[in-house]
C-alpha cells in the first residue's frame, strides 16, 4: 500500500507544477497582460526551480530519503500555494520600481518559485525511497518521471479547458494548495502505526473535496465597483462601475497594455469592460459576450 502511494504522491506532484504555471498566466495576467513577457517569465521561473528542485533533491535522497520527508515537501508547497493569492498584491507593489519586463519575472519568482522548487525535490527523492536495488533504478526512475509527466498531461488539460473556466482562479489555487495538503496527511496517515488508525486518519479524505469546494472565490464585489468576474478563453473579464467612487484604485492597478472596452447597460449607465492585452479577437470576444447578455458596445 506506502509503495503504491509514492505513485500517487509523485503524479500529485507532477499535476500541480502545471497547474500552478498555467494559473501564473491569470494570477499575474490581469497586471501585467498575458503578453511574451508574462510567459517567458513563467517559463523560465518555472525551469529553474525545478532545475534547482532536481539538484537539492538528488543530494537530499542520498542523505536517505524517507516517505514521510516527502509529504512534508507537499505540505510546504501547499501551504505556499494557499497564500499566494494573499501574496500577490505585496508582491506586485515590491516589483513596480522595476520596470515591466523585470517586474513581472521578479513577480513570478517570488511567488513560484518556492512551491516549484519544492516540488521539483520530490521525483528525485521518491526514486530514492522507491528503488530495491541498483539493477532496477533506471525502471524506477523511469516509471516516476512518467507518472508525474502524465500527471502534468492531466493537469495542463483540466486547468485550462475545464477548471478555471468552471472553478476561477482563486479558488482553484486554493484547491490546489488544498490537494498538496490532503496527499500529504493521506501519506502520513498510511505511516501510522495499527490499521485501525490508518482507517480512522483516512476517513476524512473524502470529506476533503467539500470543503476545498466552499473555499472563498474571485467573484464580484458591487461594494467596490466590481460588477462582474468572468474567465473567457482569452482572459479574465471584470465589469467595472467606472462613476463609483469606492473604484478609485482599480485604474492604477492595470498595465497600460490593459484594454478597455465601454458598454452600455440597460439604463445607459456606462461601465467598462477590462480585459488582458490588446488582442483583436479578445477584443471582439468581449463585443459578443455582452450582446447576448442585453448590453450593447460603442
Amino acid at each position: 500500500m506506502k509503495g503504491r502511494y509514492l505513485y500517487v504522491v509523485v503524479f500529485v506532484g507532477g499535476a500541480a507544477v502545471l497547474a500552478i504555471e498555467i494559473l501564473g498566466t491569470r494570477i499575474l495576467g490581469p497586471f501585467y497582460g498575458v503578453s511574451l513577457f508574462l510567459w517567458s517569465a513563467l517559463i523560465t521561473v518555472t525551469l529553474v526551480a525545478l532545475s534547482a528542485g532536481y539538484a537539492i533533491g538528488g543530494r537530499w535522497a542520498d542523505r536517505g530519503a524517507t516517505p514521510n520527508r516527502l509529504y512534508y515537501l507537499l505540505v510546504a508547497a501547499g501551504l505556499w500555494t494557499l497564500f499566494v493569492p494573499w501574496l500577490r498584491d505585496p508582491i506586485l507593489v515590491v516589483a513596480e520600481p522595476f520596470g515591466l519586463r523585470f517586474a513581472v519575472l521578479v513577480a513570478a519568482f517570488i511567488l513560484f518559485a518556492p512551491p516549484l522548487t519544492l516540488l521539483g525535490i520530490v521525483s528525485p527523492s521518491a526514486i530514492r525511497v522507491r528503488a530495491s536495488s541498483l539493477s532496477v533504478v533506471g525502471t524506477t526512475a523511469g516509471d516516476l518521471y512518467a507518472i508525474s509527466t502524465l500527471g502534468s498531461v492531466v493537469a495542463a488539460l483540466l486547468t485550462g479547458f475545464v477548471l478555471i473556466p468552471s472553478v476561477g482562479v482563486v479558488r482553484l489555487t486554493l484547491m490546489t494548495g488544498g490537494i498538496l495538503l490532503i496527499t500529504a496527511a493521506a501519506g502520513l496517515a498510511l505511516g501510522l502505526g495499527s490499521r485501525k488508525r490508518q482507517l480512522a486518519a483516512l476517513s476524512v479524505v473524502p470529506l476533503a473535496p467539500l470543503a476545498l469546494w466552499g473555499l472563498p472565490s474571485d467573484g464580484p464585489d458591487p461594494g467596490q465597483g466590481l460588477l462582474a468576474v468572468e474567465q473567457s478563453p482569452y482572459a479574465e473579464i471584470r465589469v467595472l462601475d467606472w462613476n463609483s467612487s469606492a473604484n478609485t484604485g482599480w485604474n492604477q492597478r492595470f498595465d497600460p497594455d490593459t484594454a478597455a472596452v465601454p458598454v452600455l447597460t440597460d439604463d445607459l449607465n456606462p461601465v467598462d469592460v477590462w480585459a488582458e492585452g490588446t488582442n483583436f479577437l479578445a477584443r471582439q470576444d468581449l463585443h459578443s459576450y455582452f450582446s447576448e447578455r442585453g448590453l450593447s458596445s460603442y
